[in-house]
C-alpha cells in the first residue's frame, strides 16, 4: 500500500501507528532511526546520568515533542483560519524531579512566541496558540502539566 494511501486509510479510522529502531552503539549511547528520509539520532543518557555529550536524551525528545506538537498543531488551525503569520519560535523547558521515590516528569513550560503583521490579528493568534494546546496529541498524554505561555508579536 503506498504511503499517500495508507495516510489517507489512517486519517479514516483515526488510528495512527508510529515506528522506530533502536540500536545499542556503546557505553549509555544508541542510534535511534525513526525511517526512511529521517536523520538518526545519536541517544542515550543525558549529562546529568552520566550521559555523554552530544547525547539526545529521552527528556530532550519529551519537551522536544511537546514543543513540536503545540507548533504543528498551531500551524494547522493557522492555516485553517487564515491566520498571516510570519515566524514561530518556542522556548521550552522541562523539570524532572524525584517523586514519590521515582524520577518523574513533573512539568514542561513552552513559551511559543508568534509574529504576526496584522495588530487586529492578535486575539486571534493567542486562541490558536491555546486551542494548539488542548488538541496536541502529546500534551494530552502526559500525566504531568504543560503550561503555555504564549506571546504574539506584531512587526
Amino acid at each position: 500500500m503506498s504511503e499517500n494511501k495508507q495516510a489517507k486509510e489512517a486519517r479514516k479510522t483515526r488510528t495512527f501507528h508510529y515506528h522506530t529502531d533502536l540500536k545499542w552503539l556503546e557505553g549509555r549511547r544508541g542510534e535511534l532511526d525513526s525511517g526512511e528520509g529521517k536523520p538518526k539520532l545519536l541517544v542515550g543518557a543525558p549529562v546529568d546520568f552520566k550521559g555523554e555529550p552530544g547525547n539526545v536524551s529521552p527528556e530532550d525528545m519529551m519537551v522536544s515533542s511537546l514543543s513540536v506538537c503545540q507548533m504543528n498543531t498551531f500551524v494547522a488551525f493557522a492555516r485553517h483560519k487564515s491566520l498571516e503569520f510570519t515566524a514561530y519560535v518556542d522556548s521550552a523547558d522541562g523539570v524532572v524531579e524525584v517523586v514519590d521515590r521515582k524520577l518523574r516528569f513533573t512539568g514542561v513550560t513552552l513559551r511559543p512566541t508568534v509574529t504576526i503583521t496584522r495588530e487586529d490579528d492578535r486575539e486571534i493568534a493567542l486562541k490558536l496558540l491555546e486551542d494548539a494546546h488542548h488538541s496536541c496529541a502529546i500534551s494530552n498524554s502526559v500525566n504531568f502539566e504543560v503550561v503555555v505561555e504564549p506571546t504574539v508579536v506584531v512587526a
